[in-house]
């Protein structure tokens, strides 16, 4: 007889998979933490941006790239064939010598540089996901955070994998060819369409997915037939469904020759802007007799999918105070919240856990997030601080996670209380 609901070391061992499978993927300050070498492939110094350049146009002179790339391309399932790794981009795109992101970075310097500091090349050192995967190291893990290690193992730390994380040959990079939303020219190298990868769809990979089930997880408890993040069918559903991710995560840039592209710093949780924006709140403030009652409402702001979304442990926490005196204050968290169910496995009856709620404002109810705070004070003023959290903050203190990588402030400001 299934007596407590969900074996404890079950229950903490599956849960902590969820927390390896995404860090969005972004703090206030974001906190200084040692980046990994760049990968040393034996080739010797690595030249300069000149010489590397100069190198190619040598190789393109000589006839060594191909005015045309004939390859038809079948949008992003070219890129992406089935699940996100184990992923071999193959031979070298003809006027390359790697498919590292070092050879990308003399022609596309402002990417590199983006790049280097997203949380796509942290995808595998990220401290707050190697916290959760040292706890529940499992492979479905491995496989977007980490997808160009070819083997089950995990990546050793000096590894290309481990330190290129989702890399410019990831997305873009497949058997001597480069794709793109569009295609361009044969510089050093021409690049095939691939109209999906404007799209939602070149998302989806790693950041709409269903809990692994036990062929991936032995002893999983979560149904498999639930979304473990469900970002994409959020955006699906939001009024911002025909506007593609890259609008806001990846907005039009120009670089220095003027040549307009779009930025690759993955702009998400670390951008001021973006969180500022995600939220349209609502506060009123009334006074009865001794006490003050706060009315906060949340509705979804110019943001295309819940907030937070992602990880199941993403929360939005809300303090509510008299102003000048935040001891005293009053704090909600509103998150998905997960419990056992009855369900069937190949017909047998079973415990699985499966969502109960989502409190997450623009979450799977819809409506605007309303809560009711009551403060004693004679104060006039009440403040209100939001802000987003990437994992729980005592997950974060016992891992040894900075709390500044954890904790990004959204929204805060003062409101008068009226009187009655």
């Amino acid at each position: 007889m299934y007596t407590s609901a969900v074996s404890r070391s079950l229950w903490v061992s599956s849960l902590l998979l969820v927390l390896a499978a995404c860090s969005d993927a972004e703090a206030p300050a974001p906190v200084s933490t040692p980046s990994p070498a760049i990968h040393d492939d034996g080739r010797g110094a690595e030249p300069n941006d000149g010489e590397r350049a100069q190198a190619a146009r040598e190789r393109r002179d000589a006839g060594g790239v191909d005015a045309e790339v004939s390859v038809e391309s079948d949008g992003v399932q070219v890129t992406f064939p089935d699940a996100i790794g184990p992923l071999d981009p193959g031979a070298a795109p003809r006027g390359l010598d790697g498919t590292d992101a070092r050879t990308c970075r003399p022609c596309h310097t402002e990417i590199y540089r983006e790049w280097r500091r997203s949380l796509h090349r942290q995808s595998w050192t990220d401290p707050m996901f190697q916290a959760g995967y040292r706890r529940s190291p499992h492979l479905p893990c491995r496989r977007c955070h980490a997808p160009l290690e070819e083997s089950d193992a995990a990546p050793a730390d000096d590894s290309l994998a481990a330190d290129e994380g989702v890399s410019c040959a990831v997305c873009h990079v497949r058997d001597g060819h480069v794709f793109g939303p569009e295609a361009a020219g044969a510089e050093d190298h021409a690049s095939v369409a691939s109209s999906a990868m404007a799209t939602g769809a070149a998302c989806a990979p790693c950041h709409q997915f269903n809990f692994p089930g036990p062929d991936d997880m032995p002893g999983a408890v979560f149904d498999p037939h639930e979304p473990m993040q469900n970002t994409v069918e959020e955006w699906r559903r939001s009024e911002f469904a025909d506007t593609p991710c890259q609008t806001c995560h990846m907005p039009l840039r120009t670089d220095g020759e003027g040549r307009r592209y779009r930025s690759h710093e993955m702009r998400a949780r670390r951008n001021p802007e973006l969180m500022r924006q995600a939220l349209d709140v609502d506060v009123q403030a009334v006074r009865r007799g001794a006490e003050v009652i706060v009315r906060l409402t949340l509705r979804p702001g110019v943001v295309g999918h819940a907030v937070p979304t992602g990880d199941m442990f993403r929360a939005l926490e809300v303090d509510v105070f008299p102003e000048g005196q935040p001891q005293r204050r009053q704090r909600r968290e509103l998150t998905r919240h997960f419990g056992p169910r009855l369900a069937f496995r190949d017909g047998e009856p079973s415990i699985l856990v499966r969502q109960r709620r989502d409190e997450r404002v623009g979450g799977s109810a819809g409506e605007p997030e309303a809560l009711v705070f009551r403060l004693r004070t004679r104060r006039s003023k009440v403040r209100y601080v939001i802000r987003h959290l990437a994992m729980p903050r005592a997950d974060a203190a016992r891992d040894g996670v900075p709390i500044g990588h954890v904790v990004t402030p959204m929204v805060a400001g003062n409101v008068r209380v009226r009187p009655q």
